[in-house]
């Protein structure tokens, strides 16, 4: 486990070196980020953030960020929320048989899901994640070839998962019921 995690340390290193292909600060909307206002969602660019509401009140929310996704690639997300205690919250990787993997967030605990055919099962149950801040979080997700990872707050997870059947088709964001998600930054890197 310590030689992947060292590899996943110099991997990030080399990432944020050679420099970000894309960064949004939220600054205004001129890459044309999705907005919308209905009585079940809420999102809008305010004061440097990407601002997704989730106002229903049964269902959760999900909203696609990325695509044409290469094979090394890493995605930055420096977030916070606000709302519904215990709600869950994080990203989702969609493969291109409709397979989702979820990498999710519940207080100071994550765990990762897998839905098939409509049906979601745990991968790895709710433990507690002490990185994580009250405040902002940075969230990168690391993908190299068929394996894939994330650091929190720049600390690895102890998990690498391996996508054994598909190609993965996008990327996003899910939001919990009565939840609002607030990006600060956005960035992808690509070799």
């Amino acid at each position: 486990m310590k030689i992947l995690i060292t590899i996943y340390f110099m991997l990030v290193s080399l990432t944020f070196s050679m420099g970000a292909e894309f960064t949004e600060n939220f600054e205004n909307n001129d890459n044309d980020w999705y907005i919308n206002k209905t009585d079940k969602e809420e999102i809008s660019i305010e004061k440097g953030n990407y601002i997704i509401k989730n106002l229903d009140t049964e269902m959760g929310l999900s909203l696609t960020l990325s695509e044409n996704i290469s094979d090394f690639y890493a995605e930055e997300y420096i977030w916070r929320i606000s709302g519904k205690e215990n709600s869950i919250y994080g990203l989702y990787i969609e493969l291109d048989t409709s397979d989702r993997f979820y990498f999710v967030f519940s207080n100071h605990k994550i765990a990762s899901l897998y839905e098939k055919d409509g049906e979601l099962g745990i991968l790895d149950d709710f433990e507690t994640f002490p990185f994580l801040s009250n405040d902002y979080n940075s969230i990168i997700l690391l993908k190299e070839s068929q394996s894939f990872t994330f650091l929190i707050n720049q600390i690895p997870t102890d998990k690498v998962w391996t996508i054994s059947n598909g190609q993965i088709k996008k990327i996003g964001v899910y939001v919990g019921d009565s939840l609002n998600l607030y990006i600060d930054k956005f960035s992808i890197f690509k070799l």
